[in-house]
């Protein structure tokens, strides 16, 4: 299972010649639901591997591509674990799935590229948060939505403060009350919790590469101040949970988590609704999918809206920049929309898909010009 961060998308986005399937669809996070997440992506295995065909892809291809789907099926303890949606990408010699806390629409598409839309907003940090829970015994990372909060796999994680410091026990624990410790025969020096949280930091820098969501501290009080002199994460909201993160589970976290960051989710949503609303007419904004698009490939896209599900086929000729219109996809043609989300976020811009119902103007993209 692959980590969701700025460079996977573009790994996947540089991804040019197909076949790529691409697979979302919601999951569940209990067991009995869990056998129905694998019969629903069985059918969306199926569908896939007609897709496949109808490209003209050669059986023994089509099937290879399949396989991968179906070994992900047959992975039971995956469904049990699963978080609340599940997103696979995969071509011929390489694949790669996501386990989020967001519930995607089902949905199956092969074609030159992948699909990706649909995770740019949560990399945005436009429906999404990071929390990571602090303690000398070591560290979780996870990231959260409205729906709840799923553990993010992290490649050579530290263990404890005691494994990463080769403690001995007896010596150090006799150090601790003169060199700021708390005293209670469990608890380190700061100086030695510092140094463990600059060895996290080392790892969870690489593994949150970026990211522009906010990250929710938890942990016993004192442990947030001497985590946050050394990170490096320019995005750690002021108020954290405090207590013993341990004792808590990923629910009761976000239990305790979304007050804490949903206005600030909301609030980025809300600003740039009425950001677009105020400049409407000035020609600091576009809603005509070929403008946005071509001001998206320049850099110009700040924030943009796209409707959920909607798509504009076109093909494109960017010698003379213009663009054919298509009723739907084929050979040679690109998904304008698809596009836009992919070369705001590359940009740095923030990409909001919405219900269609939230569009500011009725359309299936609305953006604000940088200039």
């Amino acid at each position: 299972m692959e980590t969701l961060d700025k460079e996977s998308v573009e790994r996947l986005a540089s991804v040019a010649q197909g076949p790529c399937v691409s697979l979302y669809m919601p999951t569940n996070r209990t067991s009995p639901d869990a056998r129905q997440g694998q019969i629903r992506m069985k059918n969306l295995a199926r569908q896939a591997a007609q897709s496949l065909a109808e490209h003209g892809l050669a059986p023994a291809s089509a099937d290879e591509l399949v396989a991968v789907l179906d070994r992900i099926i047959l992975q039971m303890p995956f469904w049990t674990e699963a978080a609340d949606g599940l997103a696979v990408f995969t071509r011929p010699g390489e694949s790669f799935s996501f386990r989020l806390p967001v519930s995607f629409t089902e949905k199956v598409a092969v074609g030159d590229r992948f699909v990706l839309k649909p995770l740019l907003g949560i990399l945005s940090g436009d429906e999404s948060y990071l929390l990571l829970t602090l303690s000398q015994k070591g560290v979780h990372l996870f990231r959260g939505s409205r729906a709840g909060l799923s553990e993010i796999h992290v490649d050579n994680m530290p263990g404890s403060l005691d494994e990463v410091l080769n403690y001995d026990g007896f010596e150090r624990r006799a150090q601790a009350g003169t060199l700021g410790g708390h005293g209670t025969g469990d608890e380190r020096p700061k100086e030695d919790i510092v140094t463990y949280f600059r060895r996290i930091v080392e790892v969870l820098s690489a593994a949150v590469k970026g990211a522009r969501e906010p990250l929710v501290l938890a942990g016993v009080e004192y442990l947030h101040p001497l985590y946050r002199s050394v990170s490096r994460y320019p995005n750690i909201l002021p108020a954290g949970i405090t207590g013993n993160a341990e004792k808590l589970s990923p629910e009761q976290l976000h239990a305790q988590a979304w007050p804490l960051v949903s206005p600030l989710l909301e609030k980025a949503k809300a600003d740039g609704l009425a950001r677009y609303l105020r400049d409407a007419g000035t020609g600091r904004t576009g809603q005509d999918p070929e403008e946005v698009y071509w001001a998206s490939r320049s850099g110009r896209v700040e924030t943009v809206f796209l409707a959920e599900g909607a798509a504009k086929w076109g093909k494109v000729d960017p010698l003379n920049m213009t663009i054919e219109p298509s009723e739907g996809p084929g050979p040679g043609l690109e998904d304008l929309l698809e596009t836009i989300a992919l070369e705001t976020f590359l940009k740095e811009g923030r990409v909001f898909v919405v219900p269609q119902a939230e569009m500011p103007n009725g359309g299936p993209v609305a953006a604000i010009y940088r200039y």
